[in-house]
């Protein structure tokens, strides 16, 4: 479900900030159970093509 909210400007910083987290966890054996701690089903943001979708698909 698409939800009409304004463009982030800031996208590309975010989702850079994201992936350093998502690999620093995921490349730690210790660390790999938090990975759900970095998604929300209702607050979560994705931007694909232009289109920014928020929440769970």
């Amino acid at each position: 479900m698409e939800s009409a909210i304004k463009m982030n400007q800031n996208f590309e910083s975010i989702g850079k900030t994201f992936v350093g987290q998502y690999y620093t966890r995921f490349d730690d054996p210790a660390k790999q159970n938090t990975l759900e701690e970095l998604y929300s089903d209702t607050e979560s943001l994705m931007t694909f093509d232009g289109h920014q979708i928020l929440g769970e698909l």
